[in-house]
Formats: structure tokens, C-alpha cells, sequence
């Protein structure tokens, strides 16, 4: 739990007038794609002697058990005087706009109209692929915009040899209560029995989620939930238990999950939109043909998205089922292409646009 005192203590201390100094404004401790990009850059800040106050946007950040180097940063209020970045989506108004640099990304092809005025405020943002840059700037942004790719632990998520079995073990994950149409379990559910409709298929699905996100029962015995909150190793373990990773998601701003399966050395069958496009190619992931429709659910309006052809999906799965040289030929380059989006290349990436605009040497 967060320390009052700590806090207190922290906002007494004289801040080092040589060391760079940020305020970082974000979500912290509640698992979201954005927690997790938020503890890698204060990490990689951190190492490199950054001077940081994290002030989190998720009150419940003040209840919820984090490490204790993160609890010593987390504050209510800004305690020096400093640029912000904020890393959140793009719902956030700036409170010191030509001083904040604001990473985002989106999951349809818009974002609400009025948070165009949100983006347009600060002195630049961060994105991590290009299919996100022209979707906002078409819709009107006009800050300068830098592109940072995201990363993944390469140093836990390594090449994993396959198990030898008589059976072909496809996976899905994700947050269901975070947006259960979007993520496209019920077709994953659906392509799986589709491709294997008998029952007599050696295959299994395995469906990863958190402990209090809503799961529907399956009748298919075939279909095992796995539902925990697992550290790093045990979750590259469960990639490796797996023999194909599958995501039928509508809509991503990156892909977090689908980068680090493909690090162990499981690919993808998925439908290359947006965040997808830049990064899982033919000869690394079995993409999933789709068509584009008007997002629907919290995204109504938002512009289109992705709507996965499940049949297709349930050709892929037979086809890698009875396949299996080529699956593990493509593991590999799978893996050596995952393991390019480094913590380090990703934080360096960040570093380069905040000095930019902020560091000394720039006259700032």
C-alpha cells in the first residue's frame, strides 16, 4: 500500500538541479497495457538517474500493493517543477500543456472528437506505430507526433523449444472486463470449434485472463481457462505450453501479448490491423483475413475496426495442426523479429523525444 509517509517525506527533499527532472502522469498498478509500458520507462528513466514523481491517474493506485520503487515516486500533486508526460489514452486534459509530451495509442480508426483539443495542447506526442499517426492526423491532430515503439521483456520472454505431443495447443489471453467484444474471445471460442468439430480432434484451447474477469462456461471439455495473476517467468512458461498463440482482437494500438508470445517462439494467427500491420508479417504470424465495420460497444463511433473471419481463422488452425515443420520454421523467425522491441531500445526511443524539447542542451 502506498506510504502517507513516504510521500511526505518525498516532498520535503531539495530536488538535484542537475539531474533531469520529469513528472510522469499515468495509470499505475491495475495491469492495463499502459501500467505496464508506465513501469518500463520509470525503470529505464530511473537507470539512467531521472529525478521522476509519478502522479497516477487511477485513484485506486493508493489502495492497490505495488513495488516499493514506484510507491516512493507516487504523490497526489507534482512535487517540483518539471515537464510532464503523460501516458495514458488520449482522454486527459494537459494541466501544463507546452510543457507535456503525451504517449498514446488507440485501438479504431478515431478517437472521441473532443479529445482532439486534448493531443492538440501539448508540445508533442508519442505513438507507437504509424497506422495510429494518420489516423489522428487525419482527424485533425497537428502537434508533432514521434513514433516509439513499445517493448517486451526479451531477457524473460526467450526462444522456448516445443513440447513433444500428440496434440496441438492453440491460446488467448487478455483483460475480458477491459473489453471483452473487442478482444474477440467469442471468436477465438468460435474458430476452435469450427476447425476441430468433432471432438475427437487432438487439440485443446487455453484461455488466459485475470482472476475477477467475467468468463463464460465452456461445455467443450477441450477448452481450459487459465485464469491467474502470474509473474513474468510463469507467464513465458505459459506461452511456451502453447503451440500457436491466437487473437481474433478488432483493434490494437500495439499488441502486447501477441509480441511476447512471439518472443518464446509462438506465432500468431491474428488479423493484421492497425497496431498488427507494421509488425506481424506473413513470415512471422498466419494472419487472419478481415473486413472492416463500425466499431461497436465503448467504441461506437469511433470510426471501423476489425471483424475477423472466423472461418478463416478455423482453416489456419487445421492447417498448422497437420502442419507442424512449418509451424516451428516460423517460430523462429517469429522470435528473432520479437526480440528486436527491447526494453532499452524502447526507453531510448523516449529519452531521445523528451530531450528534444526539454533537455539543457536544447536550451530548454
Amino acid at each position: 500500500m502506498a506510504s502517507w509517509i513516504g510521500h511526505f517525506r518525498n516532498a520535503t527533499k531539495e530536488p538535484d538541479p542537475d539531474r533531469m527532472k520529469l513528472i510522469i502522469r499515468a495509470q499505475i498498478g491495475d495491469n492495463s497495457s499502459y501500467d505496464f509500458h508506465t513501469r518500463i520507462i520509470v525503470d529505464g528513466l530511473l537507470a539512467r538517474n531521472w529525478e521522476l514523481c509519478l502522479v497516477p491517474y487511477n485513484q485506486d493506485a493508493w489502495t492497490r500493493v505495488i513495488p516499493k520503487k514506484y510507491d516512493r515516486l507516487l504523490a497526489r500533486q507534482p512535487q517540483f517543477d518539471a515537464p510532464t508526460l503523460i501516458i495514458h489514452p488520449p482522454k486527459q486534459f494537459p494541466d501544463d500543456p507546452q510543457r507535456t509530451i503525451y504517449s498514446t495509442m488507440w485501438e479504431t480508426t478515431r478517437i472521441p472528437q473532443n479529445w482532439i483539443g486534448n493531443l492538440n495542447r501539448c508540445r508533442a506526442l508519442i505513438i507507437p506505430t504509424m497506422a495510429n499517426i494518420l489516423s489522428l492526423s487525419g482527424q485533425g491532430v497537428n502537434v508533432p507526433m514521434h513514433k516509439v515503439e513499445f517493448g517486451i521483456d526479451t531477457e524473460t520472454y526467450t526462444y522456448q523449444d516445443f513440447e513433444s505431443r500428440p496434440y496441438t495447443v492453440f491460446g488467448t489471453s487478455g483483460i475480458t472486463r477491459h473489453g471483452w467484444p473487442r478482444k474477440g474471445f467469442d471468436e477465438c471460442v468460435e474458430a476452435f470449434i469450427r476447425a476441430f468439430p468433432t471432438g475427437k480432434e487432438k487439440v485443446e484451447l487455453h484461455c488466459k485472463a485475470y482472476p475477477k474477469d467475467p468468463l463464460p462456461g465452456f461445455t467443450d471439455g477441450r477448452i481450459i481457462v487459465d485464469q491467474g495473476e502470474w509473474p513474468k517467468d510463469k507467464l513465458r512458461d505459459w506461452y511456451a505450453s502453447l503451440d500457436v498463440y491466437l487473437c481474433m482482437s478488432k483493434g490494437e494500438g500495439w499488441g502486447l501479448m501477441p509480441h511476447e508470445a512471439a518472443a518464446v517462439g509462438r506465432p500468431s494467427i491474428l488479423p493484421p490491423f492497425f497496431g498488427f500491420s507494421e509488425h506481424m508479417t506473413p513470415e512471422v504470424s498466419y494472419p487472419v483475413e478481415y473486413d472492416l465495420v463500425p466499431a461497436t460497444h465503448y467504441y461506437e463511433g469511433q470510426g471501423v475496426w476489425a471483424d475477423p473471419d472466423v472461418d478463416h481463422a478455423a482453416q489456419l488452425m487445421r492447417h498448422i495442426h497437420n502442419n507442424r515443420d512449418e509451424l516451428i520454421r516460423k517460430s523462429r523467425a517469429a522470435s528473432a523479429h520479437a526480440r528486436r522491441y527491447t526494453y532499452a531500445r524502447m526507453v531510448d526511443g523516449y529519452v531521445r523525444v523528451i530531450e528534444k524539447y526539454f533537455s539543457k542542451s536544447n536550451g530548454y
